[in-house]
């Protein structure tokens, strides 16, 4: 009996403090770590926002940006001080106008995940103040019925936005994304959220796989120029990289996923007051020469252009403004082409942004990046 009070006891502790003694940088260092938080991604994107929220609290942070995006938003390949958030903290404290960021990008991430996630921001304490979402051509090309409208969240959107996520229903049904119900799917939703040593057991495993060698993922990352790599213009020749290119009209209508999770963001961020910025990531122009020079091409970048221009947000076109010898393939960047987006994102918006503040020049220990002139 004692036994058992004692591990009652125990397992209470775990529960309460758990959260507390986790360091921030297992769970998120300037990005978090798909290799862990793609197990159980909205559990483990819970655990993530937790503890920017706390980061946030205890550094007593009051404007800070937060970005949402793709897998170029979470600036893969590269390692996470070769990413987005990492080059535009530097650069600004090079500046002389520091300021801190929170890359909450994740690959793969669709329209209803960007917005589903945002919705999230406040659940735990992240203010929407500032908010950068990072978004690609092929996301307005029409789904067919691939890819979802959200690939990681459906849960939390149905949730939080029950209409919204009526309107995703037959697109998540057409992918196999909705999940059966029963006991297990109960327990993966209501219990282990809600337990510490299961909501942290992803990073906790992850702890051990770095002392252990051959545990931990066999994660490869190829920072190498697309030039660099054999085959691979043969292997975007594949339909799930073409149809990134369509050149269809595009449909800039609620029809389109994209439009209608955007246009609800859009809503949302007004009602919150967000000051909310959507950039628009290149295509590689040489990569995909052939896609990139058709007509259609060139006029859905413009619907895209004019979508936003009547919307109350801020659009920085990012198209062509990189060196397409910077591309690790057709649309990720290698780590210096993340160095220049972060410059160029600076130049064009940050850098006259008021909740940006003046502060002592020079580097502050962050590595050895120059700032953009």
């Amino acid at each position: 009996m004692r036994a058992l009070a004692y591990t009652l006891i125990y397992l209470l502790v775990i529960q309460l403090v758990l959260g507390l003694v986790v360091p921030v940088g297992l769970v998120y260092h300037y990005r978090l770590d798909f290799n862990v938080v793609k197990n159980s991604p909205a559990a483990d994107y819970d655990v993530v926002l937790d503890q920017v929220g706390r980061e946030i609290k205890r550094e007593k942070l009051t404007d800070y940006l937060v970005i949402l995006g793709d897998s170029v938003g979470y600036s893969g390949p590269g390692g996470p001080e070769q990413s987005l958030g990492y080059y535009l903290e530097d650069i600004s404290r090079a500046q002389g106008r520091p300021m801190r960021v929170f890359n909450l990008s994740m690959p793969a991430m669709q329209a209803g995940d960007i917005y589903t996630a945002y919705l999230k921001l406040h659940e735990h304490g992240i203010s929407t103040r500032h908010v950068a979402v990072n978004f690609i051509y092929g996301g307005f090309v029409a789904r067919n019925p691939d890819p979802p409208a959200a690939t990681w969240f459906q849960d939390d959107l149905r949730r939080l936005d029950p209409e919204a996520y009526a309107y995703a229903v037959p697109s998540l049904k057409a992918n196999g994304r909705i999940k059966p119900s029963g006991y297990a799917d109960w327990f993966r939703r209501v219990v282990y959220p809600r337990v510490s040593i299961l909501r942290y057991r992803d990073f906790l495993r992850a702890v051990i796989d770095r002392y252990i060698p051959g545990t931990g993922p066999d994660e490869v990352v190829d920072t190498r120029p697309w030039y660099e790599k054999p085959g691979l213009p043969q292997l975007l020749q594949a339909h799930e990289y073409q149809r990134l290119f369509d050149d269809t009209p595009f449909v800039m209508d609620e029809s389109n996923p994209q439009v209608y999770f955007f246009d609800r963001l859009i809503a949302r961020a007004q009602a919150d007051g967000s000051d909310l910025t959507f950039f628009q990531t290149p295509d590689n122009p040489e990569l995909m020469r052939t896609n990139v020079t058709k007509p259609g091409y060139a006029a859905n970048l413009r619907r895209i252009t004019q979508y936003f221009a009547a919307k109350p947000v801020r659009f920085v076109d990012l198209e062509g403004q990189i060196s397409p010898r910077l591309f690790a393939d057709h649309v990720h960047l290698v780590p210096e082409g993340y160095r220049q987006m972060a410059g160029l994102l600076w130049r064009e918006w940050l850098k006259d942004a008021a909740w940006v503040q003046p502060g002592p020049t020079g580097r502050a220990g962050r590595g050895d990046v120059v700032a953009l002139p």
